[in-house]
């Protein structure tokens, strides 16, 4: 990935994206980070469907989940309509926002919410969101000899949680092992990895930069400004 290029760094998005285009940016987001920390191993790896990221040179693909609660698809969903209204129906979007107990960020010309999150609400969302994918991991297995889950965190966790999900995702290793082979967990500042086939864990650490730079390529793909084939993908 070469995320260091003038049109990364110069570039200032005017808004939030697109409403509709959330899902697609999250799932290059993953991607981005796979790439990015991973050189050599998901440079195949391309945007598809069911699952939302396809490796079929080497029969491995990936389902992209975000571990959200209500509040949280509440506060996001305004969010992406924050700039698209007007003045009133601005107020109205960070107004739902506040009452969901986020913050408005504005970090380098790039728009985020955050919150502080309690250990047990991050352990529930996490464990949930894996599990509800694991019930569905048969439409995304029958192509693939490999098929990992990567679970992006809607919000900047914890200390405890950041020390602890690797025991988390233990705790429902028996759900999880008739369904995927690999868990991915990102953050900000960090990529999980636990093989649960193979009973391997590692952490990558993301210095907030890189992320940020990670999610400006993502996005710009999303909305068409780059391709897969584009140098910063390389």
């Amino acid at each position: 990935m070469n995320i260091n290029t003038a049109l990364i760094k110069n570039k200032v998005f005017k808004g939030a994206i697109s409403s509709d285009l959330v899902k697609t940016s999250q799932e290059y987001r993953v991607l981005a980070v796979l790439r990015y920390l991973f050189p050599g191993k998901f440079e195949q790896m391309e945007h598809g469907d069911k699952p939302d990221l396809q490796d079929k040179v080497n029969s491995a693909g990936i389902e992209v989940t975000v571990a959200v609660q209500g509040n949280d698809m509440k506060a996001n969903r305004a969010f992406a309509e924050i700039d698209k209204y007007s003045s009133d129906s601005q107020r109205i979007a960070v107004k739902k926002i506040t009452e969901s107990g986020y913050d408005i960020n504005n970090t380098n010309g790039i728009m985020s919410i955050s919150r502080s999150g309690t250990a047990d609400s991050e352990k529930t969302c996490l464990q949930n969101a894996i599990i509800k994918k694991c019930k569905k991991a048969d439409k995304y297995k029958k192509d693939y000899a490999r098929i990992g889950l990567a679970v992006l965190l809607s919000e900047i966790p914890t200390s405890y949680a950041e020390d602890h999900i690797i025991d988390w995702i233990k705790e429902i290793h028996s759900e999880i092992k008739t369904s995927f082979d690999l868990i991915y967990v990102i953050s900000s500042r960090f990529c999980i990895i636990c093989d649960i086939k193979n009973d391997y864990m590692d952490k990558k650490c993301l210095e907030n930069t890189d992320n940020q730079l990670l999610c400006k390529i993502a996005r710009m793909t999303a909305e068409g400004d780059l391709m897969l084939d584009s140098i910063e993908w390389k």
